[in-house]
């Protein structure tokens, strides 16, 4: 499948720089100052997630009033393309794209013609690394994870030939494809779940224990799995949303033995416990999940005691640890809440994230560390 990169509309280019030149970066007490890069009064909407890569390009998808989605690329300069969208030959896109450091973007698809297929950018086109119809696959999990060496990392379940095996996988642009397992032949149940790769290719993730069914997050070594956590665990009793860095560690979301919760990192050994709803934080969002940068830096969203209300902090103490917080203003309105997903802080510690408006409004934001 090829497809010409198209630029956004010029009335909606128009838009967002008259944003980005109008609201100047605002320098906060958390030691942040915030670019928005996409606004809902400009007729768009974010789907979910925001992703950013290490050189400060964002990948994000909005939808329009016409319930189109437009899956798109901001520079750091705040300049707006247009990836794909659902205007013409793709029906549906997932709302949780991912970026690698050449700006190159993977997303899940259905077809208008029918099916699904897992893309990436390449330049100027898109590019099939893996379809339904035709071939083994009878659907995929659509959050794809990409690396800086052109890997995609997914989910999938296989068609009927295969008794519709469930597994992961990894593909590249020309169409070729590795198993890493399938639930048949391995000691997992199968899983949808998100997929995290690293430029390793060590790949992080959510499954269940075929034998007792224990839920756990593991890595794939390139050899041989490693047990991060699971329910073993004389700490935690279930965990989710995992992300791998270039050092070979997962940051993941717990829910304790205790009734508590976490945001917990590990590698194989010892749990590293980030933050916990033993303190002031009383929730850790369902919504994305924690991002974790190769320094071992850790961004979450959090609701403090007595609240659902969403910010964004990197460790355990709410005042010295905020990134944005609900109350704090922004875009000239206040923050009502917030998501920060898997891929949302970088190694310059920049946080790309939506933002929830008093006003109604829904920005993607792009947060830069004073300094």
């Amino acid at each position: 499948m090829h497809r010409s990169i198209r630029t956004i509309l010029p009335t909606i280019i128009a838009l967002t720089l008259i944003a980005c030149l109008a609201v100047p970066a605002q320098a906060q007490s958390s030691g942040y100052t915030f670019t928005i890069l996409m606004d809902s009064a400009q007729g768009l909407t974010a789907d979910r997630c925001a992703a950013i890569n290490n050189n400060g390009q964002v990948a994000f998808t909005v939808t329009d009033e016409n319930f189109d989605q437009f899956i798109m690329r901001a520079e750091p300069d705040g300049t707006l393309t247009t990836v794909a969208d659902t205007t013409e030959r793709l029906s549906f896109v997932g709302a949780n794209p991912s970026i690698n450091d050449q700006g190159d973007i993977s997303f899940a698809a259905r077809l208008v013609k029918g099916g699904e297929v897992i893309l990436v950018t390449r330049g100027k086109s898109l590019k099939t690394v893996a379809k339904t119809g035709n071939s083994e696959f009878n659907f995929f999990g659509f959050n794809t994870s990409l690396n800086n060496q052109g890997l995609v990392a997914f989910s999938a379940e296989l068609d009927e030939e295969f008794d519709f095996d469930e597994g992961t996988f990894v593909g590249d642009r020309r169409g070729n494809i590795t198993t890493i397992y399938l639930a048949s032949t391995s000691q997992f149940t199968g899983s949808d779940s998100r997929r995290s790769i690293n430029d390793a290719g060590q790949i992080a993730f959510e499954e269940s224990l075929d034998t007792t069914f224990n839920n756990g997050i593991f890595l794939f070594n390139g050899s041989s799995f490693v047990t991060i956590v699971d329910q073993t665990s004389p700490l935690v009793d279930f965990a989710t949303k995992p992300q791998v860095n270039n050092a070979g560690v997962v940051v993941f979301q717990a829910f304790l033995d205790s009734n508590e919760q976490a945001i917990i990192t590990g590698s194989g050994g010892a749990l590293t416990v980030i933050a916990d709803t033993l303190g002031p934080f009383g929730d850790f969002s369902s919504f994305g999940g924690p991002s974790i940068n190769d320094s071992g830096e850790v961004a979450f969203n959090a609701a403090l005691d007595g609240t659902f209300d969403y910010g964004i902090y990197t460790g355990p103490d709410p005042l010295t640890d905020s990134v944005i917080d609900v109350g704090d203003p922004l875009g000239g309105s206040t923050v009502v809440g917030t998501v920060i997903c898997s891929e949302g802080l970088n190694n310059d510690g920049q946080i790309a994230f939506v933002a929830f408006l008093e006003d109604g409004r829904t920005l993607i934001v792009r947060a830069d560390p004073i300094g």
